[in-house]
Order: structure tokens, then sequence, then C-alpha cells
């Protein structure tokens, strides 16, 4: 399978914001979020039982994930010879950063304590250690003490 290059439009973060067009290799993805207002942007009634009215909207997204499956692929958008093979190393080493610190910026000083658990029992545990350490008797400690505190009162 040979990588598809796709146009990209962004804009530039900053004050003087501008769109940008780029050619990236992936996919556009078809997915279905439903919205809970109109066209307009006004929300939607609720129902006789008060449950909020949605409407399904189909989205494109693009997506990057999984798309190349050869490194030939890749070789054949970059130029011949010395400097394609430098562009793919620092592609490489690039996107190694990004993830590698995508993995780290996940991570807190609970995680090593409670990275068993699944997501919901994590975030559970998040907000009330987070929720305690605003309590003025735990300010001065460590939220890292607190988790293990409650750990042993549990017990």
């Amino acid at each position: 399978m040979s990588a598809t290059l796709v146009t990209v439009t962004k804009n530039t973060r900053g004050r003087d914001s501008r769109e940008v067009s780029y050619k990236a290799i992936g996919k556009y993805v078809s997915r279905t979020i439903a919205r809970e207002t109109d066209e307009e942007g006004k929300p939607l009634p609720k129902d006789e039982n008060g449950k909020q009215i949605t409407r399904d909207e189909v989205v494109e997204e693009f997506d990057s994930n999984g798309v190349l499956t050869d490194v030939a692929d890749v070789r054949a958008l970059l130029p011949a010879g010395e400097s394609g093979d430098r562009i793919f190393l620092d592609i490489v080493a690039d996107g190694y950063n990004e993830w590698a610190f995508a993995q780290e910026s996940n991570r807190d000083e609970l995680t090593p304590f409670i990275s068993h658990l699944n997501d919901d029992q994590q975030a559970t545990i998040r907000r009330a250690v987070n929720a305690m350490a605003k309590v003025e008797m735990f300010k001065d400690k460590p939220k890292v003490d607190i988790l293990q505190m409650m750990l042993k009162n549990a017990a």
C-alpha cells in the first residue's frame, strides 16, 4: 500500500493567525457525533421526558495512525539520496520525541500507585485526592501521602 497524501488546512496560532494548507500523510475518517444544537448553533429542545434531543452529524477527521505500513512507502515520499535519509531519520526522531512526551505527560505522582486500575477508577481517585488536597488540613501534604492515607484508612 502506498502512502496517501491529503491536503490539510489549519490556522496558525497567535495574534496574526492565518490559514495554511499542506500535504500530509493520512486519511480522512467519517465519524458521526450527536449535536445538541441545530445548524445555526441554537440549542435543541428537550423531549416530553426532559431528555435532551440530539441530531446526528457526520464530520470528517484527519487521522494518520496506522496509515503507513511499509518504510518503502515513506522513502518514496522523500528526496532520493543522502538528504532523504537524513530527513527520514530527523522525522523519526521528532516523532519519537513527541510520542515519548505524550507517554510521560499522562503520568503524575499518583500513577505508580494507581496504574493497575482502569481509567474510570484512576479518574475517581485523582478527583478525590485533588479535592482533599484543597482542604486546609491537607494543604501542606504531598498528594502521594494523601493517597497512602486514604488507602490505609480503606484497608
